[in-house]
């Protein structure tokens, strides 16, 4: 298994930056719903529950990051887009 980004990758990244929250973060919400392998789940309400915050709000913050974010240079995009390319592709054979 490839190694989750740690805290200080997600710094590096912007993705614990919250000064770029867009104004509407607690008042005009939409649901995101996925299907996470128990692993996976337990990755997210592991690292919220470790650094005291909720998968919910890992979730808005990351979210604001990559919705501008195209593959770059950067070490670990590449990866975790590839990594997904994979299980959609599994997943879309079992479907």
């Amino acid at each position: 298994m490839a190694p989750v980004p740690t805290c200080t990758t997600m710094v590096r990244l912007g993705l614990a930056d919250t000064t770029n929250l867009p104004e509407d973060t607690m008042t005009e919400r939409q649901a995101l719903h996925a299907y996470l392998g128990q692993e996976a789940h337990a990755g997210w309400q592991d690292f919220a529950e470790q650094n005291g915050v909720s998968a919910t709000s890992l979730c808005e913050v990351i979210g604001v990051d990559l919705g501008g974010a195209v593959l770059t240079g950067d070490d670990v995009f590449p990866d975790l887009v590839k990594r997904a390319r994979k299980i959609d592709a599994v997943r879309r054979r079992r479907g």
